[in-house]
């Protein structure tokens, strides 16, 4: 958990002046979105990070990635 942590720190600093990974919402923000998703869902904490709960939200906010990850976790919920 400790690299995870790690990451996550470095992780809400770059996004405390950013709105995206890499200024514009692309293919960074969607895989990372992914692993961060996953990460919760096996209980991961991420409540301290604000900067990055603000950038998944926002991620998640998007139709397309909301609909297919959670197709995803009902998918495989009944696994």
């Amino acid at each position: 958990m400790s690299a995870l942590s790690d990451y996550t720190t470095t992780l809400d600093q770059r996004l405390k002046d950013q709105t995206y990974l890499c200024g514009d919402y692309g293919a960074a923000d969607i895989a990372t979105f992914m692993c961060f998703g996953f990460a919760q869902v096996l209980g991961a904490p991420f409540d301290a990070y604000a900067n990055v709960n603000e950038w998944y939200q926002r991620v998640y906010a998007r139709d397309a990635v909301r609909q297919e990850f959670d197709a995803m976790m009902v998918a495989a919920a009944s696994a």
